[in-house]
């Protein structure tokens, strides 16, 4: 019976599964939890306001859609905003380390610097990429139809 438990542990797809999220949890950690928080926080609420749009269609109550319409967009601006200052903060404490002497400065050192720093931003940037498009699409297909 163990046997079986741990052929069960070992399967390809289950350690595949776990490798991916460590890899996002590394991720979340290394671009700044703080920035990455409020970015996830972003996300969930540009999600929410989809699906209440969504329902607001299905039932034939737009009048109220189009404040959440442009709360989308505006979310999404934010996302973007909240991805370039974590950006800005992460080369900021970076360029501290250096400047004081935690950290020897190489070349490979600021080019891992940059590659984390990027984190946040790319991250905004998707989340940006999201809300516009499912504006774009409430916008030309569900309320404007």
């Amino acid at each position: 019976m163990i046997k079986k438990f741990e052929l069960f542990l070992n399967h390809k797809k289950i350690t595949e599964v776990f490798k991916k999220q460590d890899k996002m949890t590394n991720l979340f950690n290394r671009g700044g939890p703080i920035f990455m928080s409020m970015l996830s926080i972003i996300l969930l609420i540009i999600i929410t306001i989809s699906v209440f749009i969504i329902l607001a269609f299905c039932l034939k109550k737009t009048k109220r859609s189009d404040k959440k319409l442009y709360a989308l967009r505006h979310l999404g601006y934010m996302a973007l905003v909240f991805g370039l200052l974590g950006q800005i903060v992460g080369l900021f404490t970076a360029f501290k380390a250096v400047k004081m002497g935690e950290v020897i400065s190489t070349p490979n050192v600021f080019i891992d610097g940059f590659k984390v720093s990027m984190i946040t931003s790319a991250y905004g940037l998707f989340i940006f990429s999201l809300a516009i498009l499912l504006y774009w699409l409430f916008n030309r297909f569900l309320l404007h139809a």
